[in-house]
């Protein structure tokens, strides 16, 4: 965690000391900086510095840990020989190769995660234990069956094998598996119904095993329902207690935690998130995209072209650039801009419907609407993404179109489910201290 990043991170309220540093590369030798502060004061408690060859990386992060250990007073006891720090290989080849394809798997481009495929396969096939290259493969799968329409028969072949994989090899996911296997199989995916009522019954009779998923469950089919107030509140509770909060695959869930903001209009404290996000993850172009849109819709021009500058070094041509043309007013622009967007084979269906929209083709939106409900995406997705962009005048035509009533109602939504789903919600107030209600329009 960079110190930058974290000095106004709400994070801070539940740690004591901060681990810091940096590091220098230089043909096969590395050179890491480490420092770990006290947080209530800022006081450095140690601080080190280590020169090695790149074949001791492991090495390494066993003696800074033990180095924190030390100088927190912390005793091992009968452990003390135990590795500190478990990457899931010793091959140093393979763990490179899985951080290659975590880079690829972080840009959710068709094309990034081809190669991320290619890299986990690599670091697989280095090290055959490497469970958590398998499970990151499993995902990357899923991705290019709902975002990019591969036939899902082959998909799901692949996707099953490399689930299988992970969890012969011992690995412990961060989600349930029921709930993975879920995601492979999408007919075997309960109903809204049936998955709120499972969460509940989580929630009250915890299993360890869930690691607190049942709140991220119940998060989801808030966020389904529309009540995306009540859905951020079961996101941050889960985010809180996960032990999993920096995992890959809680990745899209802390995003779609901030998306909520945007349909909250909390655009500023939106803008605060992605912000100290980016300061922890320079290299993450999504995020520097998804900062771009919020400025741009806030009016900050100068600040989203910076960003746009950045996206571009990544994706020369991306929907910010259209959406900055768009809220400018540049409208003749935004359309020539979009038609060559909506052109692309390769492009998500979330940012043609957008697009659409913004543009006044409601029906051609909803087309694409259709178009990504048929590859599988998860309905709390679906419903974060159709609105977080759009201004509330658009959002309330789309939302009460017939046809869009229809594709909620397909998964058991409406308003009457949505009422159902408060009364449930606010029967585990005593439990979760969450209490939930209609969101206020903007």
């Amino acid at each position: 965690m960079s110190r930058r990043w974290a000095k106004n991170s709400p994070l801070l309220r539940y740690v004591a000391t901060l681990l810091s540093g940096s590091m220098q590369k230089s043909g096969n030798r590395i050179r890491v900086n480490v420092r770990l502060d006290k947080v209530a004061d800022g006081s450095m408690l140690w601080s080190e510095r280590y020169d090695r060859e790149l074949v001791d990386i492991f090495e390494l992060q066993d003696d800074v840990a033990r180095s924190v250990v030390d100088a927190l007073k912390v005793e091992l006891g009968a452990h003390q020989k135990v590795r500190l720090v478990d990457v899931g290989t010793q091959n140093m080849q393979a763990y490179d190769a899985f951080l290659l394809g975590l880079h690829e798997y972080r840009k959710q481009s068709r094309q990034s995660f081809e190669q991320a495929i290619i890299n986990f396969q690599r670091a697989a096939k280095l090290d055959p234990g490497f469970a958590r290259a398998y499970w990151l493969l499993f995902w990357c799968f899923l991705q290019q069956r709902s975002e990019f329409g591969l036939p899902r028969e082959e998909i799901k072949r692949k996707a099953e094998v490399a689930l299988n994989t992970a969890k012969a090899a011992g690995f412990v996911p961060p989600i349930p598996w029921i709930q993975a296997r879920r995601d492979l199989d999408l007919e075997t995916r309960p109903d809204q119904r049936s998955l709120a009522l499972e969460a509940s019954e989580k929630i009250r009779q915890p299993d360890p095993e869930w690691l607190s998923y049942e709140y991220l469950l119940l998060g989801d089919c808030l966020c389904a329902a529309g009540l995306f107030h009540g859905a951020r509140d079961y996101y941050e509770y889960y985010l809180d207690r996960s032990q999993n909060y920096l995992s890959e695959t809680n990745y899209s869930r802390r995003h779609m935690n901030r998306w909520t903001l945007s349909h909250l209009g909390r655009f500023d404290k939106a803008i605060d998130l992605w912000t100290e996000w980016i300061d922890a993850q320079p290299d993450d172009p999504l995020a520097i995209g998804e900062r771009a849109l919020l400025y741009s819709r806030t009016g900050q021009y100068e600040k989203a072209e910076q960003d746009l500058a950045e996206l571009s070094k990544v994706f020369p041509r991306n929907f910010a650039q259209f959406y900055h043309l768009y809220w400018r007013r540049e409208l003749d622009a935004a359309k020539a801009y979009f038609n060559w967007l909506e052109s692309r084979e390769n492009l998500q269906p979330f940012y043609k419907y957008w697009g659409c929209f913004l543009l006044g083709d409601i029906e051609g939106g909803i087309n694409y609407v259709d178009e990504h409900i048929r590859r599988g995406v998860h309905p709390a997705y679906l419903r974060l993404q159709v609105g977080r962009v759009l201004p509330q005048s658009i959002l309330g035509e789309v939302n009460q179109h017939p046809r869009f009533q229809a594709i909620l109602k397909q998964f058991g939504i409406d308003d009457t489910w949505r009422d159902e789903l408060m009364v449930m919600a606010n029967d585990l107030a005593e439990v979760t201290g969450i209490h939930v209600q209609l969101d206020q329009a903007y």
